[in-house]
């Protein structure tokens, strides 16, 4: 199971503008996930993630649908046999292209990290990305 542990700050100031300032923020047409070697920087949503590179890696197209304050994953994501070493896969992010620094939320993959290796694949299975929304207040 992937449990999303954060939104980056630039979802977050787009949520904002949405609600309070009147603003308006570009939907995707389609949503992209990605896997981590470790936890993406929070400060801008533009660091860098910590994704495999090379080895047949690509980020995989993600459908959601909100139910209530969750956002529950709707189909099953296979990323491609890996061909070369992706490393010790800890997490996932979401992106709004299959290209480019621009995340937007990330989770942590409950349980001990994965190694990916030649020959290995990545999948989620319907609902093992999920998140909602918990009110937390720190003064």
């Amino acid at each position: 199971m992937a449990v999303a542990s954060g939104l980056t700050d630039l979802w977050e100031g787009r949520i904002l503008s949405m609600n309070f300032a009147q603003g308006t923020s570009p939907t995707p047409a389609t949503w992209y996930v990605g896997v981590v070697t470790a936890p993406p920087a929070d400060d801008s949503g533009t660091a860098t993630t910590y994704e495999p590179v090379g080895g047949s890696y690509v980020r995989m197209p993600i459908t959601f649908e909100a139910q209530g304050a969750y956002l529950v994953q709707l189909a099953p994501v296979t990323f491609p046999e890996a061909t070369g070493l992706w490393g010790d896969i800890t997490g996932f992010v979401i992106y709004d292209s299959s290209a480019g620094v621009q995340h937007l939320m990330y989770g942590e993959i409950v349980g001990d990290p994965r190694t990916v290796d030649v020959g290995d694949t990545v999948n989620f299975d319907i609902g093992m990305i999920s998140a909602w929304l918990a009110p937390t207040y720190t003064p």
